[in-house]
């Protein structure tokens, strides 16, 4: 079972100032930031000079920490574009400093480097284009992770989604039996569909936590606004790499009118700078269906242990919103309309159609018969069909139209079949709507 009880660490402004000055040499303004696992404070000296001081709960392992700062310098190295934090050292050279509270506790320092912006939680409503952003952005990081390694990064965390499983045992905390209806219904869909699919995916060390409050976002250039950079390591983990798409998306699909549109834009961001395979396109939805009922289910667990932590629950409400509204969305138009977002064919079998009609044309013969009026509007320059009933089997007709009585209601018109639009006279070819059913 997965441990999901830990104590942030209690510093004051007061204590964030006196360790700046002691180990950094800083005198600095310092007002609180909000955090789950650290206590973290801004810093801004009288020179103008930002940054973010970070304490370390007390149980923290030093080598998590060193995880976070190796992989900040790595990336720095593989694209400094990223405009990431960076590691600041003590005035003795340290990069991770220890500072011991009155009890004797022994807490971890670390200084980061302050990147300007705004949290994309904020910025209401986002653009497709801001979405957009925030799929290349981390992309374009996750790119850059592909060939890094440490050994903390191989660990079990409660927010990694390979191990999601493990909120089955704390579902009697959602007290509403509806709501927890919800959660077991994705968590089934995620078992069935996803489970026995993550052994054969890429995996890499990834962020771990894109949620909107760990987003950057600039200032508006030209009216539009674009991610520039992202925060918070402390969930790096070594995992399936699409796992931190879904929970990019799962975040940016919060609020939303039509979440699955908002979605598609953050995952085509992400597959112009680093493209996704066609089996991780295929368990993306359930993979964020799941990071939503990891989060309702982890905040109805900690509400019982830290009640007074606000920021536990700040997308609870939200997340409750968003899987009402896709217990309506059927996993197969969510992967459809990825792979469309990603200038893929949207069905995946659209190819091997294709090709079997091109293979059995003879077989097949015309959907419809030109007219005599055609070959005149052809030779005016303009074309118009008129269509034309051929010799079919009175018995294939009643057939036809019992078995899709819609195709035998009235005129013709495009009907959409897994993703993609077809379009079928009311009375002839209904056979040939087998091969897309």
């Amino acid at each position: 079972m997965l441990n999901v009880n830990h104590q942030t660490a209690n510093f004051t402004i007061q204590d964030a100032s006196r360790i700046a000055f002691e180990l950094y040499g800083l005198r600095a303004k310092v007002r609180p930031l909000p955090g789950e696992h650290d206590s973290n404070f801004y810093l801004k000296t009288g020179t103008g000079q930002e940054f973010i001081l970070k304490v370390s709960q007390a149980a923290e392992q030093r080598n998590n920490l060193d995880l976070q700062n190796k992989a900040l310098e790595h990336l720095a190295a593989h694209d400094p574009s990223l405009l990431l934090q960076q590691v600041c050292v003590t005035s003795k050279g340290e990069s991770i400093a220890t500072v011991t509270t009155i009890e004797g506790k022994k807490h971890f320092v670390r200084l980061l480097t302050y990147v300007p912006g705004r949290i994309f939680a904020e910025v209401k409503p986002p653009s497709p284009a801001l979405l957009h952003s925030l799929g290349g952005r981390l992309g374009r990081l996750d790119r850059a992770l592909q060939d890094f390694s440490h050994p903390a990064a191989q660990r079990t965390l409660r927010w990694d989604l390979r191990h999601a499983v493990w909120i089955r045992d704390y579902l009697q905390y959602i007290t509403q039996p509806e709501r927890r209806a919800i959660v077991e219904h994705f968590l089934s869909q995620f078992e069935t569909r996803v489970l026995p699919v993550l052994p054969t995916l890429r995996v890499s060390v990834i962020h771990g936590d894109p949620n909107d409050y760990n987003i950057l976002v600039g200032e508006a250039d030209s009216g539009h606004r674009q991610v520039v950079s992202l925060i918070d390591f402390v969930d790096v983990v070594h995992t399936n790499t699409v796992c931190d798409l879904a929970v990019a998306a799962a975040y940016a699909m919060l609020n939303k009118a039509d979440p699955l549109a908002a979605a598609a834009n953050v995952v085509a961001g992400y597959h112009e700078a680093f493209p996704l395979t066609q089996a991780e396109l295929e368990v993306l939805y359930s993979l964020i269906c799941t990071r939503l009922c990891v989060s309702v289910v982890n905040s109805a667990y900690r509400q019982k242990v830290e009640p007074h932590n606000d920021y536990l629950t700040v997308s609870e409400q939200p997340a409750w919103a968003l899987l009402e509204q896709l217990l309506n969305v059927h996993p197969r138009l969510a992967h459809y309309t990825f792979r469309h977002a990603c200038r893929l064919p949207a069905c995946p079998n659209t190819g091997a159609l294709t090709a079997w009609l091109a293979s059995h044309v003879s077989e097949i013969g015309r959907v419809v018969e030109p007219g005599a009026d055609e070959s005149r509007q052809q030779q005016g320059g303009h074309r118009q069909i008129q269509r034309s009933t051929p010799d079919i089997h009175q018995r294939d007709i009643q057939d036809g139209r019992q078995r899709w009585p819609r195709m035998a209601r009235g005129p013709s018109r495009p009907r959409p079949v897994h993703g993609a639009w077809f379009t079928c006279p009311r009375t002839v070819g209904w056979h040939r709507a087998q091969l897309c059913q």
